[in-house]
């Protein structure tokens, strides 16, 4: 729906005005560690290195065919990503909400009858 994919890019186009400045046109690393991680998030376990290895990630990501480059000289840059980069994080599973280690099921935890439960 090319509707909402239109609304979804405005809408982290304005977050990455607010979080990163207007008009920038990339991210740094220590920018999203610093101003977004934990800033926005309040996620202070993420270190820069996992950062640059999840840019590596998003700048390796083909869309419509092409490479993205964030370089200034159009070289890709694995310390920062571009607008289009910070929007296929935000719609991605690398942006979760949850801490991984609380999705396992810790079966000695349930130790209540099943109504106790909500399903």
């Amino acid at each position: 729906n090319s509707e909402l994919n239109d609304e979804t890019g405005e809408i982290s186009d304005v977050l990455f005005d607010e979080i990163f400045g207007k008009g920038k046109r990339a991210a740094t690393a220590e920018d999203f560690v610093k101003k977004f991680l934990r800033g926005r998030q309040n996620d202070n376990r993420a270190t820069i290195e996992e950062v640059r290895e999840l840019f590596s990630e998003l700048n390796g990501m083909e869309l419509s065919g092409t490479t993205r480059r964030v370089g200034e000289d159009g070289t890709p840059d694995d310390y920062a990503i571009d607008r289009t980069a910070w929007r296929e994080y935000l719609m991605s599973k690398k942006n979760d909400l949850y801490c991984p280690e609380k999705r396992r099921l810790d079966e000695s935890m349930l130790d209540k009858p099943l109504t106790a439960y909500w399903i």
